[in-house]
């Protein structure tokens, strides 16, 4: 029993040699050169999922756009109304309040009948646009 305890303490103390050696070579290597980074792809402006699906900016009207270099024109197709609009880079987009209000009005078309409405700071005037339409 005793000759068979030492040769398994001869052989556990082997293999504890050969890894401390294996270690030692490894730690010896100089390290692996690091890869070199891939160049970064050109950046794409991105377009907006809306523009692609043919929806305005809140999804509640279709539309079509056309860009140019200096400006984006949209089509917008409000029940029936057609409205075409340029937008600059500095109106970038109509706000969810002005979808909204435009909505309403095509919903509720007896409250603006025979009425002047005049829309102080528009900015893009859909609104206003469309119940003058």
């Amino acid at each position: 029993a005793q000759a068979a305890h030492r040769a398994r303490s001869q052989s556990l103390l082997a293999r504890r040699e050969r890894r401390l050696q294996a270690q030692e070579e490894e730690a010896a290597l100089p390290p692996p050169a690091p890869e070199p980074p891939e160049a970064p792809a050109p950046r794409q402006p991105l377009r907006p999922t809306a523009e692609i699906e043919g929806r305005s900016d809140w999804g509640l009207f279709d539309r079509q756009c056309v860009d140019h270099t200096d400006f984006k024109e949209f089509t917008y197709n409000c029940d029936g109304h057609k409205l075409h609009l340029r937008r600059t880079p500095a109106s970038p987009r109509i706000s969810a309040a002005a979808e909204a209000l435009t909505c309403w009005a095509l919903r509720h078309p007896r409250c603006f009948r025979r009425r002047r409405v005049l829309e102080v700071g528009a900015g893009q005037g859909l609104p206003g646009l469309i119940i003058a339409a």
